[in-house]
């Protein structure tokens, strides 16, 4: 049977995972910001490659001519047939209360995931190193600003008449954004960690060795 100190101990399990579930809600739209960046810049890289092959019209129209029977087949299905296409169409209008509640479901299922996925890979290959909050910080710092000037550097070399509205916006404000959004993420886990540790202070301390999973396994 579980005793005095089996309860402590799960009920500090369940408050430690509440708390890294919040944790997680801060990192989701940190995740999702920088994968939306690095799809941005992966589509100025493949837009200035076709600008580049733009300058060789035999090599592209090589290409295309290769590209366009596989293009047809997704861009031009078979046709649906005439009852099908003579049906009355239905207007779908979508307001804020209904894109809200889906977004908040959405953003609290991928904190979930993300919780779970963290889990699997601490009981599977053990906790990770614990990096110092300024290194965070440091490493969060330069890679924004990287991120930044290289869609700022994309930008320029598909329109070279950029004007300094745009130079402003993509090489400071995109940067202070997405350092901004990590710097939240990286202070809520601190936070996070703090009260962890504050936890299994007052657990070892109100507790003894005769919590069942404290014993060794006969």
């Amino acid at each position: 049977m579980l005793n005095r100190d089996d309860v402590i101990y799960l009920g500090a399990l369940i408050i430690k995972l509440g708390l890294d579930y919040v944790r997680w809600t801060q990192l989701t739209p940190v995740l999702l910001v920088w994968g939306f960046m690095l799809i941005m810049l992966a589509g100025l890289g493949f837009v200035g490659v076709y600008e580049m092959a733009r300058s060789n019209p035999d090599t592209i129209d090589a290409l295309i001519e290769r590209v366009e029977p596989l293009a047809e087949r997704f861009i031009d299905p078979v046709t649906a047939p005439e009852t099908e296409s003579e049906e009355e169409s239905v207007s779908i209008q979508l307001t804020e209360d209904d894109i809200i509640p889906w977004i908040l479901r959405a953003w609290g299922i991928l904190a979930l995931v993300g919780l779970l996925m963290s889990s699997i890979r601490t009981w599977v290959w053990g906790a990770p190193e614990r990096w110092p909050l300024r290194r965070k910080f440091g490493v969060a710092g330069i890679a924004s600003l990287i991120a930044g000037w290289a869609f700022l550097g994309g930008a320029a070399l598909l329109d070279p008449s950029l004007r300094m509205i745009h130079l402003v916006v993509y090489g400071a404000l995109v940067p202070l954004v997405l350092f901004a959004l990590c710097a939240w993420a990286l202070g809520v886990g601190y936070v996070v960690d703090r009260v962890k540790q504050f936890i299994d202070t007052l657990v070892s301390k109100r507790t003894s060795t005769s919590a069942i999973w404290t014993q060794d396994a006969s």
